[in-house]
């Protein structure tokens, strides 16, 4: 007679040359040996399970769980036998079971959102889809054969958005509201800062910060006639090589988001400031310009800041996605000429540059800008400090700055604010 090994040895090897008769067949034998023998029990319960003979199925899984429990693979094929077999509450015992012992079971928890969905459960599906899509690893997210199951979660979220969406309706009372509901329905990622070199703990994340913060926005608004007129003079002859690209990567570095406008005068920069560094040329064509900047509270870090300049960019040109260095500093932009056709996007606020209308908003939070005219867009832009942090804060982050500068020397200029 056989041993039990023999047996398993030669219903694997039939299963591998695709010979599934003897293959059951072996496994019958062996469970005639060693009734509670669990790969003979689970191979015949998802043979009979795939002919449609779900009783027979469930009562061999029953058996294999009994024989080896804490296994979330029979307790997987368990819940198919069981729903196969009409019982949709065994079947979702059996998937919770095997969630309790292995919660990452992606296929558990997609099979149990659909079998909620088919209970008439749809709230709670939409729950489980929702675990679904956010445990799902990248393989099984990229994989082609489970996109299927991808979109029918996210569909079915979706729906359960929709639903609850249709009960908040009430007007936000603020933009921050606004959004939060926005968040909690799925309709847009929450924003944070994200600084890529220096970040300032506790300072909140405001794309735009409000007007009350930046009272020196009156005499900013009310020179743009001088400061148009001087932009214009100085923009006029397109070759001027006092505008220099605004992305200039040493070699070496990554061009990354920035291929296309590394080294480029699509989007190009009339500098009166930059990392600290005034450049007097500059200032002696436009004085009204600069007169103005130095009323300004500009962020002042030696070697660093600050930046001030004319900012051109080129029509049918886009300023990818980024984030700034640090959130220590705000950026403003005043607009001069803007044709039909640009925007700004800061975070989840989309906004249109008005010539005459400045603002102020957190750069370390994920922003873009497009010319999607035919002709160039020109504005203001420098740097303040956050208006958030005061003056022993400011004086403190000079102080780690430069300490940073003394101890790494210029490579750690690398991240220049």
């Amino acid at each position: 007679m056989k041993s039990i090994s023999e047996f398993e040895q030669t219903a694997r090897q039939a299963m591998a040359r695709g010979d599934v008769a003897t293959a059951m067949a072996q496994w019958t034998a062996l469970l005639e040996q060693d009734p509670g023998h669990g790969p003979a029990l689970n191979a015949l319960g998802n043979w009979h399970l795939a002919k449609g003979e779900a009783i027979e199925a469930r009562d061999l899984f029953r058996r294999a769980n009994a024989a080896d429990p804490g296994q979330p693979a029979l307790l997987f094929n368990l819940a198919a036998a069981e729903r196969a077999a009409g019982d949709q509450l065994a079947s979702l015992n059996a998937l919770d079971g095997a969630l309790a012992i292995d919660p990452y079971f992606v296929q558990a928890i997609f099979q149990k959102a659909v079998l909620l969905e088919d209970m008439g459960r749809p709230r709670e599906a939409a729950i489980v889809y929702r675990q679904f899509l956010d445990t799902a690893p990248e393989d099984v997210r990229g994989s082609p054969r489970f996109q299927p199951l991808i979109a029918r979660a996210e569909e079915a979220v979706a729906r359960d958005n929709e639903a609850l969406g249709r009960s908040m309706e009430a007007p936000a009372p603020s933009i921050r509201m606004s959004e939060a509901r926005a968040a909690l329905l799925g309709e847009q990622p929450v924003y944070v800062a994200e600084p890529t070199f220096l970040s300032i703990p506790r300072l909140p994340a405001i794309p735009f910060f409000d007007r009350a913060v930046t009272p020196w926005f009156e005499e900013l608004e009310a020179a743009t006639p001088e400061l148009l007129a001087e932009a214009t003079a100085v923009a006029a002859n397109a070759d001027d090589p006092a505008f220099v690209p605004y992305v200039d990567n040493p070699p070496g570095v990554p061009a990354n988001q920035w291929a296309e406008l590394d080294h480029s005068k699509l989007w190009s920069a009339f500098f009166f400031w930059k990392h600290g560094v005034r450049n007097e040329a500059n200032a002696a064509r436009c004085p009204r310009t600069i007169a103005l900047l130095d009323r300004m509270p500009l962020a002042d870090m030696q070697g660093r800041t600050p930046n001030a300049f004319f900012s051109v960019l080129a029509p049918r040109t886009r300023i990818p996605v980024h984030t700034g260095v640090s959130n220590a500093r705000a950026t403003v932009h005043l607009p001069l000429i803007v044709p039909p056709g640009c925007g700004f996007r800061v975070g989840a606020e989309t906004r249109e540059w008005v010539p005459g209308q400045a603002w102020a908003f957190d750069d370390t939070i994920q922003h873009e800008a497009w010319n999607d005219s035919d002709e160039p867009r020109l504005i203001l832009i420098f740097d303040v400090w956050n208006p958030f942090l005061d003056a022993e804060e400011r004086e403190f982050v000079r102080q780690m700055l430069d300490a940073h500068a003394a101890h790494h020397g210029r490579i750690g200029f690398s991240d220049t604010l």
